[in-house]
Order: structure tokens, then C-alpha cells, then sequence
């Protein structure tokens, strides 16, 4: 069943411009879009919306969503991606997505929840001995790249501003591979937040900025009659 959203109001311009980004994503020209803004102003629901119309759209397509923890404990590594790929494990497209990581990545099929990539006799954990941080960085962006084959991909990550380093290390990384690739990341932060207390973030998106790898959307504050058309 599908939930009752909030209203949504305006934003008609930056929902033409996600969806650009996403058209150009489906055709192979993939890209990082980063929607920044401070609390309140409607990140999380203009980036909800413009999912929805991706999902209700002609053509199949993946969506994947992980969201970053305020206060993440000492094993939170990585924590919106394994966040992400597991609700995808929990999908229709189960079967195919454990599969895919079977193959490409044995190293993150060990770090699920258990039950969510079956390894009855053992192989996996033994593939993934003494993997390292690189190995398992390494293994996302050959999953991302292999997923997107069959369809485009948009992988939404929320929060930013609360990612661990070794998150900020995959995006980077998948930021550098993507723009060959049928895949869409869009994240969403505070930018205030991310100025005063994750530099690795900025550093991040600064570089993929100047690749031309990223693209910013700073969302302002809806304008008055935006917010009567809500009200009303």
C-alpha cells in the first residue's frame, strides 16, 4: 500500500533538474547530486517526491535508500550502504541483488545481517579472510557497476552529514566510477552541519565538484505563495 505523503508544494525547477540528472544516469552518464539545505527546508521530501515519479516512470529502475545514524556506534562502518543493500536484500529483487554480491562483492555478503545471503557451506566468510577496508570499497564500486547493467540505479543516501569516514571513502569512490555507469547517487545534508564537524565530507564533495563528477542543489526557503498552496 502506498503511504499518504505530505502535500507536496513547488520545487517544480529542481524537480525537472533530478530528473534530468536521472534521464542522463539511464542513458549511461551517471552522476553524484548532492541536495543541501538546512533542517526543515524540504530535502528529504523533495528528494522522496522526485522518487516516487521515478518509480512511477515507463522504464524499470532501482531505488535503494540508506540513512546515516546521528550517533553511530564503533562498528557503524559503512553503515547508509549496508543499510541500503539491505532493505534491497529484503526486496522483490532479492534473488538478484544476492547474486550479484555473491559474485562481486563476498566481502559485504559477510557483513549483512545473517540470513539476508545464505552461506551454508562456508565460502563466503573464506573468500572474505583478512579483507580490508580497500577490498570491501573496492567490491561496492564492481557491485554498483554490475547492478547497473540490468537497470539504472538510484541509490539515495540521507544524512550525509552524520557519515562515518569509511562511508565517506565508498562515496568517493563510487562518485569517481559513476559517470560511465547507469547509476544515480543523490545525497542529502546540512551544510552547516558538515562545515562544523565532517571535514572528510566536505573534502569529499569539494573533489567531486571539481571532477565534475557531482552536482550541488542548495534548496532556500519556499517562496510565499509555495507556502499558501501547502497551507491551503
Amino acid at each position: 500500500p502506498t503511504p499518504a505523503r505530505e502535500p507536496f508544494v513547488g520545487r517544480q525547477a529542481e524537480l525537472a533538474w533530478l530528473q534530468e540528472r536521472f534521464a542522463a544516469a539511464a542513458a549511461g552518464a551517471g552522476s553524484v547530486v548532492f541536495v543541501t539545505g538546512e533542517r526543515g527546508v524540504g530535502k528529504s521530501t523533495l528528494v522522496g517526491e522526485f522518487l516516487r515519479r521515478v518509480r512511477a516512470g515507463a522504464s524499470p529502475v532501482t531505488v535503494v535508500a540508506g540513512r546515516c545514524s546521528e550517533a553511530p556506534g564503533p562498528d557503524e562502518a559503512f553503515r547508509p550502504f549496508l543499510d541500503a543493500l539491505g532493505r534491497l536484500l529484503t526486496s522483490h529483487a532479492r534473488d538478484y541483488a544476492s547474486g550479484l554480491l555473491r559474485t562481486y562483492a563476498p566481502t559485504i555478503c559477510v557483513q549483512m545481517p545473517a540470513g539476508l545471503v545464505p552461506d551454508p557451506d562456508g565460502s563466503l566468510h573464506r573468500q572474505a579472510a583478512g579483507a580490508t577496508k580497500d577490498r570491501l570499497i573496492r567490491e561496492a564500486g564492481d557491485f554498483m557497476k554490475a547492478s547497473g547493467r540490468a537497470f539504472p540505479i538510484v541509490f539515495y543516501l540521507e544524512d550525509l552529514q552524520w557519515a562515518d569516514a569509511a562511508s565517506v571513502d565508498l562515496l568517493h569512490h563510487l562518485g569517481c566510477r559513476v559517470a560511465r555507469q547507469r547509476t544515480l547517487i543523490v545525497g542529502t545534508f546540512r551544510q552547516a552541519d558538515v562545515d562544523a564537524a565532517n571535514p572528510p565530507l566536505k573534502r569529499c564533495m569539494l573533489d567531486l565538484l571539481a571532477r565534475g563528477a557531482a552536482r550541488e542543489l542548495a534548496l532556500g526557503a519556499l517562496s510565499e505563495d509555495d507556502v499558501g498552496a501547502y497551507l491551503e
